[in-house]
């Protein structure tokens, strides 16, 4: 019987499909995380599955940018080759075939014998060079992406087929990437906090960028709180746009329009917890950051950073800075991180000081 599925399931997926059934496509859905990516380096590029129905076979043609090429595992006379690839879980009893002759385009199938049950995880890995001519910011594609169902309990051997929409994925270079950071921070219920957002980046000049905010149940930001430097983007001003996207540009006011240095505090913001705020531990993530430089000649160059994401403790910290934290740190008993590593002083960020029989979270900013 798994020899009959193995043949119906092949046929199905590399043949023409006769007395097939069409199915919706978000029944089955591929995706892969932004990755970025090292000139220089191979790197492994992970696909996800969230699949909720059975099939037995996948065929998908993946595509590359320019500045990546699939890692040939083998080569072959007609100089077609196989890619470098892995198998999961899920994947782990699946018969891969490749079709390639190109560096940049391949055609994956995938077949099980005994069909892919609903799943949800990931699903299989390939590898790929990375060199020097990657931009900033491209994208893998997948497209051609298909799924086959074949009933062997009935006699005509019907066929479900399953058409998946084309979809692609950020491909970062890392070495362009500007770092955006924001530490992590205590706050009490009911408490307005002010916080540092600082950028640093060193190869270009930017002028202006945009990016989104996530936040936990129970944390707000005042849209007007939003605070910038004065040295570093005296000529800029701060919008939220209506879909909450943060923007920083230019205010047409001065003539230097550039981001000022190339370190430091940008601008400071104020978070709100709500009166019963009482998340032990919450985040914050910054994400989909964009960057744009001056324009030249009607064009202009887009930077990218990675998402950060910033730990929120409860705020039944004592919050103490500088000078007074050092302070109560002496004659500690005990000086320890969160993670349970002990140290000889308080360090920046949240510590647990033992002192006088007692443990204390003290912030030192």
């Amino acid at each position: 019987m798994k020899n009959i599925r193995l043949m119906s399931s092949v046929l199905g997926l590399l043949l023409v499909f006769f007395m097939s059934v069409g199915a919706y496509a978000q029944d089955i859905k591929l995706s892969v995380d932004k990755v970025y990516l090292k000139p220089g380096n191979t790197a492994t590029i992970t696909v996800k599955i969230d699949n909720k129905v059975t099939f037995g076979a996948m065929k998908t043609t993946i595509n590359l940018p320019e500045g990546l090429s699939f890692v040939a595992n083998k080569t072959y006379d007609d100089g077609t080759f196989d890619l470098t690839y892995g198998k999961t879980e899920i994947s782990k009893k699946a018969r891969f075939i490749f079709s390639s002759s190109k560096k940049s385009v391949a055609t994956l199938s995938l077949v099980k014998s005994d069909d892919f049950a609903p799943c949800k995880g990931d699903f299989f890995t390939f590898d790929v060079d990375v060199d020097n001519s990657l931009a900033a910011c491209n994208k893998i594609t997948f497209n051609e992406t298909s799924a086959t169902f074949t009933d062997t309990s009935i006699e005509s051997w019907p066929q479900t087929r399953y058409f998946l929409e084309p979809f692609s994925v950020n491909a970062y270079n890392e070495g362009l990437l500007f770092t955006p950071s924001v530490k992590d921070f205590a706050i009490k219920a009911g408490e307005t906090k002010k916080v540092e957002f600082a950028l640093d980046y060193d190869n270009y000049d930017l002028q202006g960028l945009e990016f989104n905010i996530l936040l936990p149940e129970g944390l707000s930001i005042n849209k007007d709180s939003y605070t910038p430097s004065t040295t570093r983007i005296p000529n800029h001003f701060i919008t939220v746009k209506k879909s909450g996207r943060i923007g920083i540009q230019p205010d047409g006011s001065g003539k230097e329009y550039n981001i000022q240095g190339r370190t430091g505090m940008l601008f400071t913001f104020d978070v709100t917890a709500s009166k019963d705020y009482k998340a032990e531990k919450s985040t914050i993530t910054f994400y989909d950051f964009e960057a744009v430089t001056k324009s030249v000649n009607g064009k202009v160059d887009l930077y990218y950073a990675k998402d950060i994401n910033v730990g929120v403790e409860l705020g039944n910290a004592t919050g103490i800075n500088g000078i007074n934290a050092d302070e109560f740190g002496e004659g500690a008993d005990g000086i320890y991180q969160l993670n349970g590593v002990r140290t000889d002083k308080l360090q920046r960020g949240v510590n647990i000081v033992v002192k006088n029989g007692k443990a204390v979270k003290v912030v030192k900013k």
